[in-house]
């Protein structure tokens, strides 16, 4: 069974947050989240600036992939990530790079 508890954010986003051009003053995440809900990011474009990203030479960039686990795996997991109040994909990444750590230490 997966965990319903909310997934909490995994950085602080800095509630309350003030009011600025055509976006409300949002008091929580929660009250952020049900305006989102309701409006399209899309209507809002003209509020932002465009930035350009620069790419240095030896810039090297993160991977996707996709693999499956089974049920019983899944399910403490996410039972693990919900206790320690992270996403799954956090508590994921962080076994894997301890992993990685245990193997380069025993070559």
């Amino acid at each position: 069974m997966v965990s319903k508890r909310p997934i909490r954010p995994l950085v602080k986003l800095g509630h309350p947050i003030e009011a600025h051009g055509r976006f409300p003053a949002f008091q929580s995440i929660e009250e952020e989240a049900e305006f989102w809900y309701t409006h399209d990011f899309t209507d809002f474009l003209d509020e932002f600036d465009p930035v350009e990203f620069l790419k240095s030479p030896d810039f090297r960039s993160s991977f996707n992939f996709i693999f499956r686990l089974d049920f019983d795996d899944w399910e403490e997991i996410t039972a693990i990530a919900a206790e320690r109040a992270i996403d799954y994909h956090a508590l994921m990444l962080e076994r894997i790079k301890e992993r990685l750590n245990q193997e380069r230490k025993a070559s």
